[in-house]
């Protein structure tokens, strides 16, 4: 019987895609904290496949991993928020 082939390994993940615990807008300095204020959101549409997630952000159509300003992206959607990765933080808003 042959051994079995093992798996091939996974490349490192990105250091933006690191998990890490929220932490809340008076964590931010004034500057980044007015930046992420000024996000509006009027949506978002979860889905399990994340090609087909996407918030709807100053009437614009924006999917993860896209890069919304001053030092701002949208990491992650989930059901009920978008994760934003703020100069390394991660900061959760509802939409």
């Amino acid at each position: 019987m042959a051994a079995p082939i093992p798996a091939p390994a996974l490349p490192p993940r990105p250091a933006s895609a690191a998990p890490s615990k929220p932490v809340t807008l008076g964590d931010l300095p004034e500057p980044l904290r007015q930046a992420v204020l000024r996000l509006v959101f009027s949506g978002g549409v979860y889905s399990p496949d994340p090609a087909q997630r996407f918030v709807m952000l100053g009437g614009l159509l924006v999917r993860e991993g896209s890069d919304l300003g001053d030092g701002i992206r949208l990491e992650r959607i989930t059901p009920r928020s978008a994760l934003l990765r703020v100069d390394g933080r991660l900061i959760e808003r509802p939409y």
